[in-house]
């Protein structure tokens, strides 16, 4: 099984912010970190003209696009995949950082920003197990503000480690 850490918070909060400056933080302790993006929203990475759109057009169910060093599957589903058969997809990694799945009962980090105009997720969330804002935010979770992400990374390796108290 996969450890996910589920980054959550409101739209324009900071979110994807957050996990570009985590992940070379991480990768620096040495960790594989996979990242899962959930959209609500129908998206669409593979574009009218391209050899592989063109597969797609003609019916095949599946595509791979490969280079050397990188490759992208583009695939039907029959609604939404759950997040551990994507995890699967991912290969070998130490810690899957998901943005979104507010729902879940994945470990989670909220990331707060009041400039954004929304309150706080805080208990609507449930297993939040740190609060990302500089923003001041009554919380029994620890906190950590914009300037701290390098003992944010600490505490997402303690936790991965069975360390990390919320």
């Amino acid at each position: 099984m996969h450890k996910i850490l589920s980054i959550v918070g409101k739209k324009n909060s900071g979110k994807t912010t957050l996990i570009e400056t985590l992940i070379p933080l991480l990768r620096a302790q040495g960790l594989r970190v996979g990242t899962i993006k959930h959209d609500a929203h129908a998206f669409d990475i593979d574009h009218a003209g391209t050899d592989s759109h063109r597969h797609k057009q003609a019916g095949s169910v599946a595509t791979a696009i490969v280079s050397d060093g990188k490759m992208a599957l583009v695939r039907d589903n029959e609604g939404e995949l759950d997040v551990h058969a994507v995890a699967a997809m991912l290969g070998p990694v130490d810690l899957i950082l998901a943005e979104g799945y507010k729902t879940s009962d994945f470990p989670k980090i909220e990331v707060y920003r009041a400039a954004a105009g929304y309150a706080p997720l805080g208990d609507q969330i449930g297993n939040r197990i740190a609060l990302y804002t500089s923003d001041p935010v009554k919380t029994d979770v620890p906190t950590f503000a914009p300037g701290e992400e390098s003992r944010l990374a600490q505490f997402i390796e303690q936790w991965l480690q069975g360390d990390a108290r919320p």
